[in-house]
């Protein structure tokens, strides 16, 4: 595994901003493996291009069927 920039790394505090979801939905998210993540110490480090590949996929996925997906 190569570790990139730090750059390319969000916390949840980022994550949940940019998702616009609560901590309780993240910790769900993790515990459903939606897209991997990386803990230091208490820390839990997500890579941003899992989280643009997630939102894609949703992009995808919401417009094939041509509504709102919750």
């Amino acid at each position: 595994m190569t570790v990139t920039s730090l750059e390319n790394w969000l916390d949840g505090a980022a994550v949940e901003d940019l998702l616009n979801i609560s901590t309780r939905t993240l910790q769900h998210y993790r515990t459903n493996h939606m897209f991997p993540y990386l803990k230091i110490g208490n820390k839990i480090y997500y890579k941003r291009s899992d989280i643009e590949a997630y939102m894609e996929a949703r992009y995808a996925e919401q417009n094939q069927k041509g509504g709102e997906y919750e």
